[in-house]
C-alpha cells in the first residue's frame, strides 16, 4: 500500500491511472481510501458516503429523474444507462436510502449512454454502439414496457 498527495487541479492526471487497490490518497487534506479503480471511498467525517455502489461496475452514464405521467409507478425514480452492462438501471430512492433497483432492457444487448424524460411523459435512451439509436420507451397496451425506436424505420 502506498500514500499519494493529489491536490486540484490535477498537476498530473496520469497520477491517479498509476493507483493501486489499497492505497491511500490524501485530497487537499482529506484521506480517501481506493478500493478498487471503479469505487473511491472517503473516510472524512463530514462527507456523506454513496448511496449505491454497482460493483463490478455498470460504466453509468446518463441519468434521469422520471416525473412523466406515462409510468405513474416510475414517478420519482432515477433511471441510469449502463454502458458496460448494456442495460438500463431503474433506482428508487426514498428517505435517502435505495428501496428498489430493477435492471431493464438488457435483452437490447446496447450501451445506452443518455437517457432523458421527454415533454410526453415518455422516456427517451440513446445509445452508442456503432449502429446507435434513438429508443422511445412507452407503456404497452397490456402493461408492460414497450421500446420503439425513433430513428431510421420504426
Amino acid at each position: 500500500m502506498a500514500t499519494h498527495e493529489v491536490s486540484f487541479p490535477l498537476s498530473d492526471p496520469a497520477e491517479v491511472l498509476k493507483l493501486q487497490a489499497g492505497d491511500e490518497v490524501l485530497v487537499q487534506g482529506h484521506v480517501i481510501g481506493i478500493r478498487d479503480r471503479t469505487q473511491i471511498r472517503i473516510f472524512d467525517q463530514g462527507i456523506e458516503p454513496p448511496i449505491t455502489v454497482w460493483v463490478p461496475s455498470i460504466a453509468p452514464s446518463g441519468f434521469a429523474l422520471y416525473l412523466g405521467h406515462a409510468f405513474p409507478a416510475w414517478s420519482g425514480d432515477f433511471f441510469v444507462g449502463a454502458l458496460k452492462e448494456r442495460s438500463l438501471h431503474r433506482v428508487r430512492i426514498r428517505d435517502g436510502e435505495v428501496v428498489l433497483q430493477e435492471t431493464l432492457l438488457r435483452e437490447l444487448k446496447a450501451r445506452i449512454r443518455d437517457v432523458r424524460g421527454g415533454p410526453d411523459g415518455l422516456l427517451y435512451l440513446l445509445t452508442d454502439d456503432a449502429d446507435g439509436a434513438l429508443l422511445r420507451l412507452r407503456p404497452a397496451p397490456t402493461g408492460t414496457l414497450a421500446g420503439r425506436s425513433t430513428a431510421g424505420t420504426s
